[in-house]
């Protein structure tokens, strides 16, 4: 009866080592496969700083607008290379939502204006 006991207990441990390994296996695979998938950015970034907005891009670009909510177009630019940066000037204008717009990707941007101090 002993030596069952133990026989039992050296399967048992057995088969807690291939699921072990198994796992470790599955769990590489993934780690590996997914070194391998380029992770995925977007077009292009654009934010919006002291009422410039700034758009850099992250592959080259064309036909970039940006637009208010009313759809005025207040900035294009035929073509942005990429890793670079372009700028549009937005500090005259009373709208503080704007849309840059590539044929690829659209974002939205909030821009606030500093408010000016008062003269007393």
């Amino acid at each position: 009866m002993k030596k069952s006991s133990l026989d039992l207990l050296k399967i048992g441990m057995f088969l807690l080592g291939i699921s072990a390994l198994i796992l470790s296996g599955i769990a590489l695979h993934a780690y590996l496969r997914s070194l391998n998938e380029e992770p995925y950015s977007l077009p292009f970034y654009a934010y919006c700083q002291q009422g410039n907005i700034i758009i850099q891009a992250n592959q080259d670009l064309d036909n970039i607008s940006v637009y208010d909510t009313k759809q005025n177009m207040f900035c294009h630019f035929n073509q942005i290379p990429r890793t670079s940066e372009e700028l549009c000037d937005v500090n005259d204008v009373n709208s503080t939502m704007f849309v840059v717009e590539s044929p690829l990707s659209k974002k939205v941007v909030s821009c606030y204006l500093p408010e000016k101090p008062l003269l007393r």
